[in-house]
């Protein structure tokens, strides 16, 4: 029928043109809003369960949160049959094998999300992380336990990956921002639950019986998913004319952007896996706290985050002040750290604590606004997702020294030096980001453009 009302307007066009014109864009219009394919068929129209998205976020994250309240602790456990006192980088390196496999494995969980699909992504993801929380668990030695770290990292990335992808390619454009506050929101719920659950449940039931139940989290994830995400594949994004080298080098090749990463992206992830994964652990069980206590403390990082993070966010967007906000926040998520060398106690680990969570509230949204802003040409070019998947793949994989960097301290300088030195560290590294862009500007000026960096 309307393939016939479309060869009748054709017929009017010759008689009365402004009238056929007006009924030609009518029934595009029409044509668009009945969502019809293109041979004329009426196409079925699904909306996408996000709020099953969110559910599934969390349930996955919350899985993996519930040891981070206690990882060092049990690593160092499985650490001791190497070495009567082992040493601080043998304790970081579960942790850092599992940010460093995560960070790797996210290229191609966006591949594998673009060919199958994110209720397929996201099962095989939930196979591979209850098979790793499991196996971490019921782990034989230290090597195994390293083993099913890369497991669950491998499982975390795809399920991450599925998730985001899913909301950010199933929202209506007019709800791109809210819902994607459906996925953060499901994040940050299970970043403040999880290690004040995980911690108490280590406390009454012990370390195997908590990964078991992390495991069983992980799998039920995937059962919801498999029942509420779409499980068809995306189709292949439209392909983009090549730029020599790639997006990764398009980008490492703009000054501006490794400013960005080197003096803020990478120093905030270095702060949040070196001192809240690792140092917070460590140090509050030395003072004696329970696992339970060192569970509540770390839960105060994600209550700031959840709760401050939107505050600055419409900040920055309606002053412009993403810039300011970057440099600042860095800046106090630093300097919250440096006073726990002088005043070793729980208090001033749970200041520090908080202090970094008000600060990446201030800094992280910020500074995703700011690559979209310098990165501008290469967006152009390669499109905004290639774009932000180069930015958290380099944010990911500095950050990835975070516990490295840390438990070299600590074997030096003890847990409290090792935290204020990695304070003094931030607030350095967020002085010179704040100098470079109040010299350079965010963006370069038409007739003085910051010269690339040399390969």
């Amino acid at each position: 029928a309307h393939q016939q009302i479309l060869r009748q307007a054709a017929s009017l066009q010759s008689a009365t043109p402004v009238a056929a014109n007006r009924l030609s864009t009518s029934l595009a219009q029409l044509w668009r809003g009945f969502t019809l394919a293109p041979e004329g068929r009426p196409a079925p129209y699904q909306l996408a369960d996000l709020f099953g998205a969110r559910v599934a976020t969390f349930l996955f994250i919350f899985a993996v949160e519930l040891s981070q309240s206690f990882l060092p602790l049990y690593a160092r456990v499985y650490a001791t049959d190497l070495s009567d006192s082992p040493t601080p980088l043998l304790i970081s390196l579960p942790l850092t094998v599992f940010t460093l496999t995560a960070a790797l494995s996210m290229p191609l969980a966006g591949w594998r999300f673009e060919r199958a699909g994110s209720s397929r992504t996201f099962t095989e993801g939930a196979l591979l992380m209850t098979l790793g929380l499991a196996g971490t668990g019921l782990a034989w030695d230290f090597y195994g336990l390293l083993v099913w770290r890369v497991l669950t990292a491998a499982g975390y990335a795809f399920m991450y990956v599925a998730c985001q992808s899913y909301v950010v390619a199933h929202a209506p454009p007019q709800k791109q921002a809210s819902s994607g506050a459906l996925f953060v929101s499901g994040l940050m719920a299970a970043t403040i639950c999880g290690p004040a659950i995980g911690g108490i449940l280590a406390d009454h039931i012990g370390y195997t019986a908590t990964f078991g139940c992390a495991a069983i989290l992980a799998a039920c994830a995937g059962l919801m998913a498999f029942r509420l995400l779409s499980a068809e594949p995306m189709p292949a994004p439209p392909p983009r004319r090549p730029v020599r080298g790639g997006v990764v080098r398009a980008m490492t090749g703009n000054g501006r952007f490794m400013l960005l990463m080197l003096f803020a992206a990478i120093p905030a992830k270095l702060l949040l896996n070196g001192f809240l994964f690792f140092l917070v652990p460590l140090t509050l069980s030395e003072f004696g706290d329970s696992r339970s206590e060192i569970g509540r403390v770390a839960m105060l990082y994600g209550l700031a985050a959840l709760f401050l993070g939107p505050v600055f966010a419409r900040l920055a967007d309606r002053f412009a002040l993403h810039g300011l906000l970057v440099g600042a926040g860095g800046l106090l998520a630093g300097i919250g750290l440096i006073p726990v060398f002088f005043f070793p106690t729980t208090t001033g680990v749970l200041a520090g604590v908080l202090l970094l969570g008000i600060g990446q509230a201030m800094s992280i949204s910020s500074q995703l606004a700011l690559v979209t802003r310098i990165g501008r040409a290469p967006i152009e070019q390669f499109g905004q997702g290639p774009v932000l998947g180069s930015y958290r793949l380099i944010e990911r994989l500095g950050g990835a020294s975070g516990p490295l960097v840390a438990a070299g301290l600590a074997a030096v300088f003890g847990y409290p030096g090792a935290i204020t030195i990695t304070g003094l560290l931030g607030v350095v590294t967020a002085t010179l980001f704040s100098v470079s862009f109040l010299i350079l500007g965010i963006e370069p000026e038409p007739d003085d453009e910051l010269s690339p960096i040399a390969s």
